[in-house]
């Protein structure tokens, strides 16, 4: 007789325990230190901060090349008997070594400067620029020097670069300097005559295209060698005497756009974020006091100043529109009756620096 095997209770429960452990339950995995479950994660390259240095492009005529004398006798370095910088400054009280920085040179603000009268653009010993050497081809090289007296239309004047450098150095450093390329011609306007240089881009023989791209593309790469990231952070224009005409101010808004959008254009790249609508524009009004057809520019300019979305400014140094600062030409000097009182002329390179501060050009 077949023997039946009897399993005790204690089998019979070992029995049970040993089915539990073959069962479709997942078996839980010893808990790990939670630092070890976390992937480690790929190092981020270190991206340096870029060394900017702030560019603000300075053109148009007489004005704007400097046509102020400055009364400082360069050559023996001491004031003449007619120290007109001197007085001005002293009139807007401004400190003795505020006074001697702008003979000897504006710490952290750099100018260079290319300037000639309209009829003399073909003649190098005309030319005055910062650049040393005696042909064009010299001179448009470019070369920066600390902002001064005697960057004008000869050693003797100024323009108002001198009041701009004054006021804007404050924010300026070694590590954020300024720089401002000057290059203006006296008489230019946008259909001169009597020679093939002319603002209107659209003529093919136009100062802006066979002269100052050339000009501004090697400041531009002066400044690059020093190590520093040019961004344009503003276009100051000063021009207009020679278009106030009752031909020329109809068109003198179209011309004015045109030139400005393909200099934004062609300068994309330098401007902030790549978009070339940062790069601001800062007119002047033409000079005003005796009225006239001036009147009528002075209208075209401060509607394109006042269009939305153009990022355009305007210096109000008139005596017709409200709020103006009535600056003078002439005497004492201004060469001539079209150009600035040194005072004015200092001026008026303040109010330009008070608008980029004002309105945080300087992307601070």
């Amino acid at each position: 007789m077949k023997k039946i095997k009897v399993l005790s209770c204690a089998g019979i429960l070992a029995s049970l325990l040993l089915m539990g452990c073959n069962s479709d339950k997942p078996v839980e995995e010893p808990k790990k230190d939670d630092k070890q479950q976390q992937p480690t994660p790929n190092p981020q390259p270190v991206v340096p901060e870029k060394d900017i240095a702030n560019v603000f492009i300075l053109t148009g005529q007489s004005n704007m090349e400097g046509q102020s004398s400055h009364g400082y006798d360069i050559a023996n370095d001491k004031w003449s008997n007619n120290p007109y910088l001197k007085n001005a400054m002293e009139e807007l009280e401004c400190s003795a070594d505020d006074i001697d920085a702008c003979v000897h040179g504006i710490d952290n603000v750099y100018t260079s400067y290319y300037g000639t009268g309209y009829g003399e653009l073909d003649q190098a010993n005309i030319v005055h620029s910062s650049a040393p050497g005696s042909t064009l081809e010299d001179k448009i090289k470019g070369n920066f020097l600390k902002t001064k007296v005697g960057m004008g239309n000869t050693d003797n004047y100024m323009g108002p670069e001198l009041g701009l450098a004054y006021k804007l150095a404050e924010h300026a450093d070694e590590d954020t300097p300024i720089y401002f390329i000057k290059c203006a011609v006296s008489g230019s306007g946008f259909a001169q005559s009597g020679t093939k240089y002319n603002w209107d881009i659209s003529k093919e023989d136009n100062y802006y295209d066979l002269r100052m791209k050339t000009y501004v593309n090697n400041c531009l790469n002066l400044i690059k060698e020093t190590g520093k990231d040019p961004v344009i952070r503003g276009f100051l224009w000063q021009q207009g005497e020679s278009d106030t005409d009752s031909a020329k101010i109809p068109l003198y808004r179209d011309r004015l756009d045109a030139l400005l959008t393909k200099f934004r254009t062609d300068y994309k790249e330098y401007a902030e974020d790549e978009d070339e609508n940062n790069i601001a524009f800062i007119d002047c009004y033409t000079y005003d006091k005796n009225g006239g057809l001036v009147n009528d520019l002075n209208a075209v300019k401060k509607a394109y100043s006042e269009e939305e979305g153009k990022n355009n400014f305007i210096v109000n140094s008139s005596w017709q529109i409200e709020g103006g600062l009535k600056l003078e030409n002439g005497n004492p000097g201004g060469n001539g009756n079209l150009h600035y009182t040194t005072k004015s002329c200092f001026q008026v390179g303040m109010a330009y620096a008070d608008i980029i501060i004002d309105n945080n050009l300087l992307g601070e």
